[in-house]
């Protein structure tokens, strides 16, 4: 049956210990840090919140931290009334979206007719207790919201001393009418037969007794020890919301997660386009030059055949001429050292080279790279650890507890406080919060520096920098090709360097490998120019000892020589490696 609950909460005020940014981080429950006082008030595990919405006067959009932050800042005194707030009753009846369109449409017009901003929370019922509890609680704020968001004066016409020595109606009193006509029109536009009141029951003709609500005055018994079944009653509620709490929190923990691997998945395969893009890229543009060479060479070809049919004497010598520097030339080029090849152009054919870089980036492609390990989802897979989440119990048991006990101390006036040593209890529970947050702060710096998270980001550091390292020398090629097509060099080489780089070594040691297969194909005149070139810059053994030595210090060998040392080195290798493992 639904019915027509409409009530004002205690006003949110310094002088109780209270501020409008924990109100409104543990209505919505989410994170607010006041920046007055530097306190965090973090309720995002609380759960149980539906939705939550900040209206603002004008349809204006504002940050609800940064806002509340700013009502903080506004007011002064130390005593200040920061809030209010009023808690509504949805009907069960209606569907989430009709309540929330209730609750939402009710805010509007309340910030309109007073010119104040609301932040509207809408909260499920509990597990435990009547599962038609759907409400909203309306957190307003105690001075006026101009349509620019700043904040003006004092409301005073919602202010509860001003409406009683004017005789005015106070909060509840004053929006209960307007609140029943709204609910009954919801109900009837979705043909719902029930009708809501807000009448008093004498008002309404009806002999029955009002329900009871346990609230301050059951809390007070608690504190005095009397009666007992009330207490375990209470504390029985209590155990069972904190139960709610956790389980609702590890609910949208785990929509959290499933939304990082999402994006997370997202941004790997954005990563995983933006390279294949390149190496494509890359690889068209060395495969087109190394065509439009072809087709050059090819119509070179056309040419001295149709000049040999014109005279076949002159294309017999040709030809003669043509095999024998293409039989010379492999063995003139095995005496040039790479050293020599790398900044002497002319020595090896361009479209070997070009072809030795475009199977390098295919190569580079086929290089697969470890994933990297999502360090946010590791490190929730750590907190589940029975040491973390034993210690994350306690300390959010001990925070609870102690808020738990500043909203009962909230609403006492200044004797009731004197009397119960609120002040005492006030202070020794918000040091108990401290240090339930201190603790947590703790855990994350516990779980940053476990075994498991340093790991993980080992890996990740590992694989970004092969990576890099695949991506430097795919850009190393593509600078080849570029010199290459221009007649320079294959490497320019620096002033302070005198070892060849690995991927230059690479692509020279293949380029040997093609450039017989590649020189039968050229013009006997180009293969000339190559074996003269070749024959130039073919290293001789110095008859002085210290000039080899000196020599081989710079890396001025042969290809036997580089290919000699390698074998030595790599049994060097695998001895040492043979001798760990023993």
């Amino acid at each position: 049956m639904a019915i027509c609950h409409i009530s004002a909460k205690a006003s949110v005020s310094r002088g109780a210990g209270r501020s409008s940014t924990a109100a409104a981080a543990y209505r919505a429950g989410i994170c607010i840090t006041d920046e007055r006082t530097g306190e965090v008030h973090d309720y995002r595990r609380k759960g149980g919140v539906e939705s939550s919405e900040l209206v603002m006067p004008g349809d204006s959009i504002a940050d609800r931290a940064e806002f509340w932050n700013g009502v903080e800042k506004h007011h002064k005194r130390g005593d200040a009334m920061v809030a209010r707030e009023v808690v509504i009753a949805l009907p069960a009846e209606l569907w989430a979206d009709d309540r929330k369109r209730l609750a939402h449409g009710f805010a509007k017009e309340l910030v309109k007719d007073y010119g104040i901003a609301i932040d509207v929370s809408i909260h499920l019922p509990g597990k435990e207790g009547d599962e038609r509890n759907h409400h909203a609680h309306l957190l307003m704020t105690a001075c006026h919201v101009k349509l620019d968001g700043s904040l003006g004066k004092k409301c005073n016409e919602l202010d509860p001393i001003h409406c009683k020595r004017n005789g005015v109606e106070n909060l509840a009193e004053r929006f209960r009418g307007r609140w029943a006509d709204m609910v009954n029109k919801s109900l009837q536009e979705r043909g719902i037969k029930e009708r809501v009141d807000h009448r008093t029951l004498k008002a309404q003709g009806l002999d029955r007794e009002p329900t009871q609500h346990l609230g301050p005055v059951g809390s007070g018994l608690k504190r005095r020890g009397i009666p007992n079944l009330v207490q375990q009653r209470i504390d029985q509620q209590i155990s069972d919301r904190l139960r709610q709490a956790r389980d609702e929190g590890a609910a949208l923990e785990r929509q959290r997660v499933v939304l990082e691997e999402s994006v997370i998945s997202l941004s790997t395969d954005v990563y995983a386009a933006a390279e294949a893009q390149l190496y494509a890229t890359l690889e068209a543009a060395a495969t087109t030059r190394l065509e439009a060479k072809k087709r050059a060479e090819a119509a070179q070809r056309d040419a001295a055949a149709a000049q040999v049919e014109a005279d076949k004497r002159k294309a017999l010598e040709a030809a003669t001429v043509a095999s024998a520097p293409a039989t010379l030339y492999p063995t003139a080029l095995a005496g040039v050292t790479n050293e020599t090849l790398a900044t002497v152009p002319g020595i090896l054919p361009a479209a070997a080279i070009q072809q030795a870089v475009v199977e390098r980036i295919q190569e580079l492609r086929t290089i697969q790279t470890a994933a990297p390990v999502s360090i946010a989802m590791l490190g929730l897979e750590v907190a589940q650890q029975p040491v973390y989440r034993e210690r994350l119990k306690a300390a959010d048991d001990r925070d609870d507890r102690a808020q738990q006990t500043l909203d009962e101390l909230a609403p006492m006036g200044k004797i009731k406080r004197m009397l119960n040593n609120a002040d005492a209890i006030e202070a020794n529970a918000r040091q108990i919060r401290k240090d339930a947050q201190r603790e947590r702060e703790q855990i994350d710096k516990d779980i940053d520096r476990s075994p498991e998270m340093q790991a993980a980001i080992r890996i990740n550091a590992q694989s970004a920098d092969q990576r890099k390292q695949i991506a430097f020398e795919v850009k190393e090629m593509d600078e080849i090709a570029l010199r290459t097509e221009r007649g320079e060099s294959v490497w320019k080489q620096p002033s302070h360097v005198t070892r060849l780089p690995e991927a230059i070594v690479k692509v020279l040691d293949h380029a040997r490998e093609i450039a017989a297969s590649m020189v039968a194909k050229m013009q006997a005149i180009d293969v000339e120019a190559l074996l003269k070139r070749a024959i130039e810059m073919k290293w001789t053994q110095p008859e002085n000892v210290n000039s080899v030595k000196m020599a081989q210090s710079r890396f001025v060998q042969t290809p036997a020589q580089v290919q000699a040392q390698r074998v030595r080195a790599q049994e060097k290798t695998n001895s040492r490696d043979q001798g760990h493992g023993m």
